[in-house]
């Protein structure tokens, strides 16, 4: 939806995240303090992504003041542990999904029980993950355990919109106050026009580097390693008054020019989801003719009748090819394991497409070969043979194509590093990198 402002022209969904994660210092909770009551003086809601261990922890300083200044802003989540190894990207990088998947359950639930302990929400609505901790594994937990939104720095659109990506609506984090502020950038008239481009910015902020010049975690769990008991951590190097104050007051500045801009709304992730993560899309039988010709011309999510994913159609063939005559898009699988692809033109028939649909599973990841009679069939030919079956077609010619949807173009999804942040020297992240770019048939817009 395009929201338009009262001169006609489209306002851009500005959100200010706050990464609120230093559970080593009570006087980095004074950054957290400073950011509340800034926005607050303002008339903004900010949106703090709390790790679990710091709520803890502000409740073990006896940090009231800084709880009380929260009330006013949305409280999302920012992991249970952060850089505590073994972190999010160490444990899920494991052959098993269900053991990666359960210990995301285990520990993210955990974190997100002590955030609403000590803050007193009800809903998280957005789960921010620390560094470049973004398995596919947690996302998949994360929406079952019923937070609709992901921010990070993956998944982006060249206008900004958002993203779907493995059951969670993904927005992209655009820049960050501490990098952009000391260089003037931020500030410049056409660093403004930029944001107000897009359909949606996300502006970000570390409140413990409004107190210090370095992360609390470079210090304290680089390379792998706990490298102090808990309890008993290195402080950063703190940041000069000049400094701070410095910072402070462009931060201030910036907000106070987007507000009088005019072309920037003010949201909370709890906006996103209203907004994003409601209505039903409802498919019936005579949908997939006109979705196979969609997908024929570009094998990519479509945004007609409704927005949907290549798994959604997937399983709205499967559906209707057993007998089912509506279909609710909903919760949607990947793969784990790289398709097969026919290489030259084969023909199957449509009893034989049939047999087969009756006994695919949709609870789970997608197979990665089907056998169709006597023929080996990849997921995307077995799409395309279902859509023929349903299209009533007798005998379905297949020609040779791609199984998964082009990534390009949407930011470092097609090239994210998963292995370069906190981790040991020697940390390899093969099977998130390997599975990531699997999970392309989850994606719409």
């Amino acid at each position: 939806m395009c929201i338009k402002n009262e001169r006609g022209a489209s306002v851009t969904n500005l959100y200010f995240s706050f990464d609120t994660e230093d559970f080593t210092s009570n006087y980095a909770a004074d950054g957290i303090l400073e950011m509340a009551n800034v926005l607050k003086e303002e008339g903004i809601r900010g949106n703090f992504c709390m790790v679990g261990l710091l709520a803890e922890q502000l409740q073990a300083w006896g940090r009231s003041d800084v709880l009380d200044a929260l009330k006013y802003h949305e409280i999302d989540f920012h992991s249970y542990g952060h850089s505590l190894h073994p972190c999010i990207n160490e444990y899920t990088n494991v052959e098993n999904f269900q053991e990666a998947y359960q210990e995301v359950i285990r520990q993210e639930s955990a974190g997100i029980a002590a955030v609403k302990a000590a803050t007193g929400v009800k809903q998280v609505y957005a789960a921010c993950p620390p560094g470049p901790n973004e398995s596919y594994a947690a996302m998949y937990a994360y929406s079952d355990m019923g937070i609709p939104c992901y921010v990070g720095g993956m998944v982006d659109t060249p206008d900004g919109s958002g993203a779907f990506w493995c059951n969670m609506f993904y927005l992209y984090y655009y820049a960050a106050f501490e990098w952009t502020i000391p260089s003037g950038k931020m500030l410049e008239p056409e660093y403004i026009e930029a944001l107000a481009a897009r359909k949606n910015v996300i502006i970000y902020n570390h409140p413990n580097r409004l107190m210090y010049n370095q992360f609390w975690d470079a210090v304290n769990f680089k390379d792998g390693i706990n490298h102090y008991p808990f309890g008993e951590w290195k402080e950063a190097s703190r940041m000069s008054d000049e400094e701070r104050e410095q910072l402070r007051k462009g931060i201030r500045e910036f907000i106070r020019k987007v507000k009088l801009d005019g072309r920037f709304k003010f949201c909370t992730f709890s906006e996103a989801t209203e907004e994003h993560c409601t209505g039903a899309r409802i498919l019936k039988p005579e949908d997939m003719k006109n979705l196979k010709e969609q997908l024929e011309q570009r094998f990519y999510p479509v945004k007609e009748p409704y927005s949907l994913c290549i798994s959604d159609i997937f399983g709205a063939a499967v559906k209707f090819l057993k007998g089912d005559k509506l279909y609710a898009a909903g919760r949607v699988y990947g793969f784990l394991d790289t398709p097969y692809a026919i290489q030259e033109l084969v023909k199957v028939k449509a009893e034989d497409v049939k047999k087969t649909a009756s006994n695919v599973d949709l609870r789970t990841f997608l197979p990665s070969e089907f056998m169709v009679g006597e023929i080996k069939l990849g997921p995307a030919d077995f799409l395309f043979a279902m859509l023929g079956a349903l299209c009533g077609d007798e005998e379905i010619i297949l020609f040779p194509r791609p199984q998964l949807v082009d990534l390009s173009g949407l930011g470092l999804l097609g090239n994210f590093r998963m292995d370069r942040w906190m981790f040991a020297k020697d940390f390899k992240a093969e099977i998130l990198h390997k599975r990531t770019p699997l999970q392309g048939w989850t994606l719409r817009f």
